[in-house]
């Protein structure tokens, strides 16, 4: 019921218009990886989706912009994606780091040419969206 509420309240802020809203889409943050360097986790492409068919729902035009953020000595996730709520979190001191970027095209993008099957679609714009918050993320300081 909660997710529910919240993406039809999502849908309503899209409406207005004038609202910016943060997703990291299915598990998209920084974690450490099993040999413990940290690192963008991948999106999951039916996050990523139904945000972009939410915005699509919406009355106002939706802008889409990649938002890199370094946040994983100040506030690091959980050790796995949870999908209930109330993960445990613990509070840290450091710095942060953020990168927004250009305004990005949700239908023609790098590897979007000629592309007519809707999951490959999303597949791509997922890895696209990904490689670009990635990428500058690796340009934060270690």
């Amino acid at each position: 019921m909660h997710n529910k509420r919240t993406m039809e309240r999502m849908v309503d802020l899209l409406s207005e218009g004038g609202h910016a809203i943060y997703v990291a889409p299915s598990g998209g943050r920084d974690r450490a990886n099993a040999q413990g360097v940290i690192e963008v986790a991948p999106f999951d492409p039916q996050s990523v989706e139904m945000f972009y068919l939410m915005a699509k729902k919406a009355k106002r035009p939706t802008h889409f912009f990649t938002l890199s953020l370094s946040t994983y000595h100040l506030l690091p996730p959980p050790e796995t994606t949870e999908v209930e709520l109330g993960e445990s979190r613990i509070t840290r001191g450091g710095a942060i780091h953020i990168h927004f970027g250009d305004e990005v095209d949700m239908e023609h993008f790098p590897g979007a040419e000629n592309v007519a099957d809707k999951k490959e679609m999303r597949r791509i714009r997922t890895e696209y969206l990904w490689e670009c918050v990635k990428n500058e993320y690796e340009k934060f300081p270690k």
